[in-house]
């Protein structure tokens, strides 16, 4: 048996589990060989596993088996789909539905260890059984099971809604860029040192959702940014670390402020008192008062 996820595009908003027992058979790209005849078809054989990959929604929501090799019906899928769809996704593979999950139950990419660069570039691929095993964890057999979700990772390059609303409110649409580029700096400058880092997307009991700045996996590094070393920027810090601390999923060693410079010695001793570390830029790297933990 092999593993695989697979692509799909959510053109019918489903939501719940419920709405995925409709899914009976997937579609793959093809082209045409120089005598007419389809190619690239997809190495899927019956009994194989799949997870499904909602692009639209960027999570997992359900696991299918496969009960038919591949076959190009590109009218079936035309008919089916929507017009015009099999003049390019005319490889048809019959399925049936193991298991499936509401959306806010869903795992990302990178909660099953699978790079979303790597599904940008193709809209199938194989998985490993790990992280095949991680993707049944996260969505059980059958319909509606998996635990709802408190913290969602996301990549640092992907924002979101509510951290830019809610600074855009302030008057601090610069302020917000500042820190964002100064996150995506750090960032590198960590993954150049071959840590692993990302942001989380937090659901506070019946609020809508907020953001951490971003994660570094390796050392459980959680860090917020801010884009000026001062008093009331180093106070809503200490605030916000707190807050998204206790609704992590992942376990955090260690909170630290990522600042442009180095801050006053008072505002080092204030956030040394909440036990918070601070990193700041430095030439074309970061420095920290931590001992080399952050950086």
């Amino acid at each position: 048996m092999s593993y695989w996820i697979k692509s799909v595009y959510n053109t019918d908003a489903r939501w719940s589990a419920d709405e995925w027992q409709g899914l009976t058979w997937i579609s793959d790209h093809h082209r045409f060989r120089k005598n007419g005849e389809p190619s690239h078809r997809p190495g899927y054989r019956v009994g194989d596993e799949l997870v499904v990959y909602d692009a639209t929604n960027r999570a997992c929501p359900a696991r299918l088996r496969v009960t038919a090799e591949a076959d190009y019906q590109p009218g079936r899928v035309s008919r089916e789909a929507g017009r015009g769809e099999g003049r390019r996704w005319g490889w048809l593979t019959e399925v049936e539905l193991l298991a499936a999950v509401d959306r806010d139950r869903a795992p990302t990419l990178l909660e099953i260890y699978v790079q979303p660069k790597s599904m940008r570039q193709q809209d199938h691929m194989t998985l490993e059984q790990t992280q095949y095993e991680r993707a049944r964890v996260r969505i059980p057999d059958g319909l509606g099971g998996g635990q709802r979700l408190t913290s969602r990772p996301l990549p640092v390059e992907q924002g979101t809604a509510e951290s830019f609303v809610q600074r855009f409110e302030e008057g601090r649409k610069s302020v917000y860029r500042a820190e964002e580029q100064l996150v995506r700096a750090y960032a590198d400058y960590l993954r150049r040192r071959g840590y692993s880092v990302g942001r989380h997307q937090l659901w506070p009991p019946g609020e809508a959702s907020v953001a951490s700045d971003l994660f570094e996996y390796d050392r459980k590094n959680l860090i917020e940014a801010k884009a000026l070393p001062r008093r009331a920027a180093i106070r809503m810090a200490i605030g916000q670390l707190a807050d998204y601390a206790r609704l992590m999923t992942e376990p955090v060693n260690r909170r630290a402020v990522l600042l442009p410079e180095r801050p006053s010695k008072d505002l080092e001793a204030l956030l040394a008192s909440q036990d918070i570390g601070a990193v700041w830029r430095r030439g074309r790297g970061f420095d920290d008062n931590v001992g080399g933990a952050l950086t």
